[in-house]
């Protein structure tokens, strides 16, 4: 997989400080020097940068401008800003201008290229965080599946999905299903966690559907659990009626009514212990297959691709 490079845009007109900037940072990033502000905006809104370096040493109140004016912007608000200064700002200044971090001329040889990591690392943290569970969203969960095959390690992936969750919503409306889905994200990542601890991991890909990724050997019996829990738990969101009589009436996608069942989970579980992938996507197309598939079985349950190639 092909590394992205982070693309750095630095406002300074400093000859000598674009000298460190690019000696510290043209080998892990692509820096991008300004000498003003207008030039700098005019690429900032037609390409958008992973981290903005401001040189703060000179005509300190424009540049300050500067700063909270682009912080403004919604569509830029968490792009992060590092400062580059003389002397230590004071705390209401930084909350003032929203930026991220500073550092010293004095240490920039020797802190420049960890803060900017730091920074670029924790705002896509932030942004990656589904906000109702906050579980870890696409960009880490494609990350994290690619690392273990750039690794080579033996795991599972699995998908898993709800069966009939759009009906609820349509019968109960969003906050009540939003409470299914921080359930459900709860219930996974616990679940993992009393069963691989080490070297587990959970994601939310969006909606009702997340992911978890295991030690192969345990990826069944950890799906296993996610349904039978599942299956005790949510039958305390219905209301009586509905959970007595076992399903809802609700409109189906063609605007006809329907009776829908009490919902149930589907999970889908790829694995790397027959073939080697070379793209995060390779795997997770399978998974994506086999969850499709436990639901055309009439769902809760688990699918776990036990294809072999010929020559095993």
């Amino acid at each position: 997989m092909i590394k992205e490079i982070k693309k750095i845009y630095c406002v300074t007109n400093d000859v000598i400080l674009q000298s460190i900037i690019n000696h510290q940072l043209n080998k892990d990033f692509h820096v991008v020097f300004f000498d003003n502000f207008n030039s700098a905006l005019d690429k900032i809104y037609n390409y958008y940068p992973d981290l903005i370096i401001v040189d703060l040493k000179k005509i300190f109140n424009l540049k300050m401008e500067f700063i909270k004016g682009f912080k403004q912007d919604p569509a830029y608000a968490k792009v992060p800003v590092l400062a580059i200064c003389e002397d230590y700002l004071e705390k209401n200044i930084i909350e003032e201008l929203n930026i991220d971090d500073f550092v010293l001329t004095k240490f920039m040889e020797k802190e420049l290229l960890l803060r900017t990591s730091i920074a670029i690392s924790k705002i896509e943290r932030i942004v990656d965080v589904n906000p109702l569970t906050f579980l870890p969203g696409n960009i880490t969960i494609s990350k994290e599946i690619q690392k273990r095959i750039d690794n080579k390690e033996l795991f599972a992936l699995a998908y898993v999905d709800l069966d009939n969750f759009k009906p609820f919503n349509d019968k109960y409306g969003f906050s009540r299903g939003d409470e299914i889905l921080k359930m459900l994200g709860r219930l996974v990542i616990n679940t993992v966690r009393s069963k691989n601890r080490q070297n587990s991991f959970v994601g939310h890909i969006g909606g009702d559907d997340f992911v978890y990724i295991v030690d192969f050997e345990i990826a069944e019996e950890i799906g296993n659990d996610i349904v039978n829990y599942f299956n005790s738990i949510i039958p305390t969101f219905y209301d009586e009626p509905e959970r007595s009589q076992g399903y809802i009436q609700s409109v189906d996608r063609q605007g006809r009514t329907q009776k829908f069942n009490i919902m149930k989970v589907s999970i889908g579980i790829a694995h790397t212990l027959y073939q080697t992938f070379k793209h995060y996507g390779e795997i997770s197309s399978i998974a994506t297959e086999l969850k499709k598939f436990a639901k055309s079985q009439g769902g809760g349950c688990i699918k776990i691709d036990r294809r072999k190639p010929k020559h095993f």
